[in-house]
């Protein structure tokens, strides 16, 4: 559903109160001064509660590049939003059996240039695969399989998350993995193999530019390669 509340124009999931709406609007300019986060790619974050729907993390938008000096949190209205953008990868994402958080709504401020968040339900206790596979290096196998399952469904489906890296990937207490971050992915035009190229090669060049274990490259590359 649709609403105007404060000067901004939400979409979200399910209807919010005016006490909700007005929190939400607080976490919204929290997240003007949040630092960037992984969560986000380029984009800051913060995380709250709402009332009656738990913590929850929200991201404020910014550019990246040259452009960022300049111009840091406005966007030209042309087409479907930013968030709304990653808003249906997420739904669609989530659709497919991949773990992925679960987005609350989106929101704009601005109509011919424009501002814009994206707020999510918080992955609770999670630890990001950078951090665990430093930590607890015999964790790391299993769950760079189960990545790699569900890194199969998207490209199944011939969508490219352009910024996967092991900083994307957060680990729960119960060894849930959850992908985040779809605010570039996109579908991809070309042939299956050569998307499974491009995951590939994106994913071992993070592994090193992270220095961290090969073992996450190599057991993430075969699974990829071996899928049926």
């Amino acid at each position: 559903m649709e609403c105007e509340f404060n000067g901004y124009s939400f979409c979200l999931v399910q209807p919010l109160s005016p006490k909700q709406l007005e929190s939400l609007v607080g976490l919204l300019e929290q997240s003007d001064t949040a630092p960037v986060g992984v969560l986000g790619g380029r984009g800051s974050l913060s995380t709250g509660q709402l009332p009656g729907l738990g913590s929850v993390v929200v991201k404020h938008y910014l550019r990246g590049g040259i452009l960022r000096r300049f111009v840091e949190r406005h966007y030209l209205r042309l087409g479907k939003t930013r968030p709304q953008r990653e808003f249906e990868l997420l739904e669609k994402a989530r659709a497919l059996g991949v773990n992925a958080p679960r987005p609350l709504g989106y929101a704009c401020r601005g109509r011919v240039f424009y501002q814009a968040w994206i707020f999510m339900r918080e992955v609770a206790e999670h630890k990001r695969l950078t951090e665990l596979a430093l930590e607890e290096p015999d964790a790391v196998p299993p769950i760079v399989k189960n990545l790699a399952c569900q890194v199969i469904k998207l490209m199944q489906n011939r969508i490219l998350h352009v910024d996967l890296h092991p900083g994307n990937v957060l680990v729960d207490k119960q060894g849930g993995v959850f992908v985040v971050d779809f605010d570039k992915a996109r579908y991809f035009r070309g042939s299956l193999l050569r998307l499974r190229d491009k995951y590939i090669w994106r994913w071992r060049r993070a592994v090193i530019k992270h220095g961290l274990p090969d073992e996450l490259s190599e057991i993430f590359c075969l699974e990829l390669k071996t899928q049926r």
